[in-house]
């Protein structure tokens, strides 16, 4: 069978040769903020869905459990569980992002989807703007001293 358009023979493949395809890339990212490098691997679908289910507070997809979920998953080296994502969620936005954007290159995800994220949670106050894990007034040591986010 010819590739459109190519006139190059496309080889059909075998279920053993996809099933046994080693096609989730690994990349080093350097992570100034942490002092160090961290290893990161391409979702799998399996991972995709997983992630999902997790990330789902009231039949949506809570974006900032699902960024903190992307990481614990991605990140291959050094590996962290699932016990940790409320402490994760307290450190470097750089450094996480940093992280999630090679996650999301390597995993063949798209750059609108944060652009998407972007749009839907707003900045401003009051306007249904979701908090982490942990967020919330008191949960930082402080108690009653953060302000109200909604004012």
């Amino acid at each position: 069978m010819a590739g459109k358009g190519d006139g190059k023979r496309q080889t059909l493949l075998t279920a053993e040769q996809i099933l046994g395809a080693d096609d989730r890339e690994e990349r080093v990212i350097e992570v100034p903020e942490w002092g160090g490098s961290v290893r990161v691997r391409a979702f799998s679908k399996a991972e995709e869905h997983r992630m999902r289910k997790l990330a789902m507070v009231k039949n949506e997809v809570d974006t900032c459990r699902m960024q903190m979920l992307m990481v614990i998953t991605g990140m291959v080296q050094p590996k962290l569980s699932l016990d940790q994502i409320e402490a994760l969620s307290h450190k470097s936005q750089a450094a996480i992002d940093r992280i999630l954007l090679v996650l999301m290159d390597i995993s063949g995800m798209k750059r609108e989807a944060v652009d998407d994220a972007k749009r839907n949670f707003p900045e401003e106050p009051g306007l249904g703007v979701r908090v982490c894990p942990g967020g919330e007034a008191g949960a930082d040591g402080f108690g009653d001293a953060v302000a109200d986010v909604d004012g």
